[in-house]
């Protein structure tokens, strides 16, 4: 529907500069805000969410070692999965995947698609196998409430407000 939108857009502008009703700098400015706000509203299919997790977990592991034990992987990824199973998502495009960090830092990271980073530092805090368990059920839920990917929502308004702006003190300024 926004494609539809974007082309009866380009028809119009395009035949309303033909008729003289607006000059050149107008039509484009309104196909550029057209495609703006059209962007805007695009929602996300959950395998775009899943690859642009992968893209900020990329970007997390460039800051951060993944953790050599592989037990230790296992163990989160096995406790991880189990409570994912048990949330309100339990499926995410490709699975939910877990992955212990090697630092000392007390953090933990959730991406769009289920990519969840626990920090050793994180996993040493906590007294018991609850606690941690409470962690990766936390970072579930942003994934599960789409956290991430409200934040990416929300900058694309932002940005199809600030395009409308921009081409309106252009058009009237």
């Amino acid at each position: 529907s926004c494609a539809a939108v974007e082309t009866a857009t380009s028809i119009a502008t395009t035949v309303g500069e033909q008729a003289g009703v607006i000059n050149r700098a107008q039509a484009e400015s309104i196909r550029k805000s057209t495609t703006a706000v059209s962007k805007s509203m695009e929602d996300f299919t959950p395998e775009q969410e899943y690859y642009i997790g992968r893209a900020v977990g990329a970007v997390v592991l460039s800051k951060y070692r993944a953790y050599g034990d592989a037990q230790v992987n296992q163990y989160i990824n096995m406790l991880g999965q189990t409570l994912a199973a048990a949330s309100d998502k339990p499926e995410v495009f490709n699975g939910y995947h877990f992955l212990v960090l090697d630092s000392d830092d007390i953090n933990a990271f959730a991406t769009p698609g289920g990519h969840i980073f626990v920090t050793r530092g994180l996993i040493r805090c906590c007294p018991s196998e609850d606690a941690l368990a409470a962690i990766l059920a936390h970072e579930i839920g942003h994934v599960q409430l789409r956290h991430g990917m409200q934040s990416i929502e929300k900058a694309r308004v932002t940005e199809a407000l600030t395009v409308l702006a921009t081409e309106g003190a252009k058009t009237l300024g």
